[in-house]
């Protein structure tokens, strides 16, 4: 029954959300080039139009500025801010969990380190536990909507339980209709989704064979959970689009609370401009490398997976 329900979950999950997009809105990717001059070096995204929309200059003397083409004017200016809701919920009252916020504060450091570092203004929205209620995640999501064009990028991610057919918030549940709406309202450049939930009962908490503590031997660390670079790279979301980033597919239990921290453990040792693709590829790899090798008696019957709508994007630069 446990296995049925998620099911179901995660499959209204994938089609509803991703349903609602028309095929127009799916472009091509386009690719980031770099150019060279003496004064400095320019990374641009260009779109399969072969129309530049994104810019990075770096100049000799250490100064850069991010810059994002206005569509009206068609000249370029200081990219618009970020607009980020965070959603995480440990406390609930029949089965508590032990690891939602402290992802979500892991993702926060992520944006903190290679985003809001380097002049990149990040405004957001964090809801926890008792204030991950119904009405404020609505009301987030409602600003989110109406603002949606102040911002460059717009994300909302969240943490908790999943039942079926809604994510389960701190006071009552959010149908998952309600959050398709949203996420095909959102008008940004750019809309990220990443959801780390499935049915409650995989998150149980008298399942002490997946708790955080269980993830101790060496060799899962280094596998799932890879080491940082230790160089300064700037973090940059280019392109235009939505994308859906999911911790299983259907049929599948989000167990163990891997998905999101290994998700921001991959991103931050990156060392070169990837898209969302090969992040998720890489992720799938070392969690069939943890079954084989860590713990095969309790193997991680999950497969995350990415729902890209458009072209979404990361260009990772050092700054020396």
């Amino acid at each position: 029954m446990q296995s049925l329900k998620c099911f179901l979950f995660i499959l209204t999950l994938i089609f509803l959300i991703s349903g609602c997009l028309e095929e127009q809105d799916k472009p091509e990717p386009g690719k980031i080039l770099q150019t060279y001059q003496p004064e400095g070096k320019t990374i641009s995204y260009v779109n399969k139009k072969n129309e530049e929309i994104d810019r990075m200059e770096f100049f000799s003397h250490g100064m850069y500025r991010i810059l994002e083409k206005d569509t009206y004017s068609q000249d370029f200016y200081d990219t618009r801010p970020i607009h980020c809701i965070l959603v995480a919920i440990d406390k609930y009252t029949d089965a508590p969990l032990e690891y939602c916020k402290e992802d979500i504060v892991f993702f926060k450091q992520y944006l903190t380190k290679h985003i809001a570092a380097f002049h990149q203004k990040i405004n957001l929205i964090e809801l926890y536990d008792k204030n991950a209620t119904w009405q404020n995640v609505v009301d987030a999501l409602e600003y989110q909507t109406k603002e949606a064009r102040q911002y460059s990028t717009t994300l909302f991610v969240f943490s908790g339980h999943g039942i079926e057919n809604a994510l389960n918030l701190f006071d009552k549940e959010i149908p998952i209709r309600l959050l398709q709406g949203y996420f095909h309202k959102i008008k940004s450049k750019r809309l990220l989704w990443i959801i780390d939930s499935c049915h409650s009962g995989a998150f149980a908490q008298s399942q002490e064979n997946l708790a955080r503590k269980s993830k101790s031997a060496t060799l899962s660390q280094e596998r799932l959970f890879p080491l940082p670079t230790t160089y300064s790279f700037i973090h940059c979301f280019v392109g235009t689009g939505k994308a859906l980033l999911c911790s299983s597919k259907p049929g599948e239990d989000s167990k163990d609370g891997i998905f999101l921290r290994s998700l921001i453990s991959h991103l931050s040792s990156l060392e070169d401009s990837t898209s969302l693709y090969p992040v998720v590829q890489k992720i799938n790899e070392r969690i069939a490398f943890y079954n084989k090798n860590c713990r095969p008696e309790n193997a991680l019957a999950m497969t995350p997976f990415v729902k890209l709508y458009g072209d979404f994007q990361i260009i990772i630069e050092n700054h020396r």
